[in-house]
């Protein structure tokens, strides 16, 4: 017959295992990798209404078309990064200038014409970032909130969960 003390300890060892996985996931999960689902077509044909998204938390980089979410109004929107810290933004018939030179944007041809200084800027103001929708008539970004402070910025798109398929990313960064 096992005694109390022998239980608990049987208990114990059992147990601790599973309360150890279950503290590394909630701490990766805080920390690392969070889930986000997309909601509307803001992000179309990149990113689809529904789709499960795991986000890195770790990377604080944010490069030009790069995939974020930031939150706005406690809401999670996911953009793609279009001008850095000091830069100038213009879309002018189809063209996305950056400090006035020509990138190539392929989706600048279905953007309305635009400039910072509509807002009120000259330059993107220091540790902030110029965001955009892929769906450029339909996505409230950046064009309406301003440049949207680093401090917001909650991540980059890590990968795809649901659908489990690779992201066909336009701009053929590493998503």
């Amino acid at each position: 017959m096992i005694d109390n003390s022998s239980r608990v300890k049987l208990f114990m060892k059992e147990i601790i295992p599973y309360v150890v996985v279950i503290v590394i996931f909630l701490l990766i999960r805080a920390f690392v990798f969070i889930p986000i689902l997309v909601h509307g077509d803001s992000m179309s044909p990149t990113l689809e209404d529904k789709n499960f998204l795991i986000l890195n938390k770790m990377d604080h980089k944010y490069d030009r078309f790069e995939i974020v979410v930031f939150d706005h109004a406690k809401q999670m929107l996911i953009k793609r990064v279009i001008g850095l810290p000091g830069e100038t933004i213009e879309v002018k018939a189809g063209k996305l200038y950056i400090n006035g030179e020509e990138m190539d944007d392929p989706l600048a041809e279905i953007t309305y014409d635009f400039k910072l200084s509509d807002l009120g800027y000259t330059t993107i103001p220091e540790d902030t970032y110029f965001v955009m929708g892929d769906n450029r008539n339909n996505s409230i970004d950046s064009r309406k909130l301003g440049p949207i402070s680093k401090e917001k910025i909650e991540g980059t798109l890590g990968f795809r969960l649901i659908p489990f398929k690779k992201v066909e990313d336009k701009y053929n960064k590493k998503n």
